[in-house]
């Protein structure tokens, strides 16, 4: 009896071990999310991407310029925690990890400036060669039962890129395991 449960939970040790866990991207301990549960994860077929290599920021930006910028989008609207009809979507701009440093001062200066409560913009995503900083001062959206639904997804699709093989963002976006599209709103 010993020796099937001693085979028996080798197994079951063996099976859990040999999943692939996503792993946590964002730096969690910005204050976003301490109201984010990053495991609740919409719907991944409902979203699409978007990389405009010719964003290069603002006009009157003072922080250098990004490489371009990556947006994720869901297609088809939700109703939002506040009744709203909209398509919820999150646009990063992408800097090399070697310009860190402008890279932190963007999110630093997003936050600065954002007016909401709790805070939404900002936040940084790390993948291989790459920061992706979120450039918008209020984004992201709530469901009807007050779940983030960007983040979440954006975390996991980005978690399942092969970090090894991020030597270009053309590498890197070509792992997005999404439907292309455009962020026409």
């Amino acid at each position: 009896m010993r020796l099937n449960f001693l085979i028996f939970s080798i197994l079951i040790v063996g099976n859990c071990s040999g999943q692939k866990s996503i792993p946590i991207l964002y730096d969690t301990t910005d204050q976003i999310f301490k109201f984010i549960d990053l495991s609740r994860i919409d719907t991944v077929s409902l979203w699409n991407y978007e990389l405009d290599l010719e964003w290069k920021g603002y006009k009157n930006d003072t922080i250098e310029p990004p490489i371009g910028r990556l947006s994720f989008f869901r297609g088809k609207p939700i109703t939002n925690y506040w009744d709203q009809v909209r398509r919820p979507y999150l646009r990063y701009n992408i800097y090399s990890i070697n310009d860190s440093l402008t890279a932190n001062k963007e999110s630093k200066y997003i936050k600065q400036i954002s007016s909401c409560f709790p805070l939404r913009g900002g936040d940084k995503i790390r993948v291989g060669n790459f920061i992706f900083v979120n450039s918008d001062v209020c984004s992201g959206d709530i469901d009807k039962k007050g779940n983030e639904i960007c983040r979440p997804l954006v975390n996991y699709i980005m978690g399942l890129i092969d970090e090894r093989k991020t030597n270009s963002i053309q590498e890197l976006v070509d792992q997005i395991q999404l439907q292309k599209g455009v962020l026409d709103f």
